[in-house]
């Protein structure tokens, strides 16, 4: 059943007179009176009652009418919101993220996102470090990241957001407490508490 057909019955049930139904499409009144037709026919029963001087709706068409608004209606809907799925304001994102941006950057990134996109669902993933969100981003697992380089993954589009410095943390016992710079190099021989290399964390590869 074609939609136009349908936008042509409601047009002449709106108006019960095919020529102003025919100019509010706008058609040709042969074209609507051909197209009600086929309708009542594709239906199986009378929708209108015609004479020379007036058109009415059967209780077929009354019952059909009600349908018929229904669907286009719920047809014009599903236009506005796969256009605004297309734009980026409903339907719902998937965010990958670990390390420090979980304390401050992500909170502060997915309020400002809210405001601005209301009607998005935002799914998050933490603690993923490096690697597994670029294994999870290629495999279509979730939309967007927020990692530290290097990123060797080809195929996908990597922009700065921010700087970060690399603060060392240590006991005031230890000889080194004292300084306001430590050159990493310095701490070769220093035992380090972090991610293991094994689950893909770019500052290990940094610090080792």
């Amino acid at each position: 059943m074609e939609l136009r057909r349908l936008e042509c019955f409601v047009a002449v049930a709106r108006e019960l007179h095919f020529r102003r139904a025919a100019e509010s499409i706008p058609m040709a009144q042969s074209a609507l009176s051909n197209q009600i037709k086929m309708l009542e026919a594709e239906v199986g029963v009378p929708l209108l009652n015609r004479t020379t001087r007036r058109v009415e709706l059967t209780p077929a068409g009354e019952v059909f009418l009600e349908h018929a608004t229904a669907v286009l209606s719920g047809v014009k809907e599903a236009s506005r919101a796969a256009t605004r799925a297309h734009e980026g304001e409903i339907g719902h994102i998937r965010v990958g993220f670990g390390g420090s941006a979980t304390y401050e950057f992500v909170p502060r990134v997915a309020r400002t996102f809210r405001a601005a996109f209301p009607q998005v669902r935002l799914e998050l993933h933490s603690e993923m470090v490096t690697r597994p969100q670029t294994e999870a981003l290629l495999k279509d697992q979730i939309d967007v990241g927020f990692l530290r380089p290097p990123v060797a993954a080809p195929g996908l589009t990597v922009e700065v957001l921010r700087h970060e410095r690399l603060v060392l943390a240590m006991p005031e016992r230890h000889p080194d407490a004292g300084r306001s710079k430590v050159e990493l190099a310095n701490m070769a021989d220093t035992d380090f508490i972090a991610y293991p290399g094994t689950l893909g964390a770019s500052v290990y590869s940094v610090m080792v």
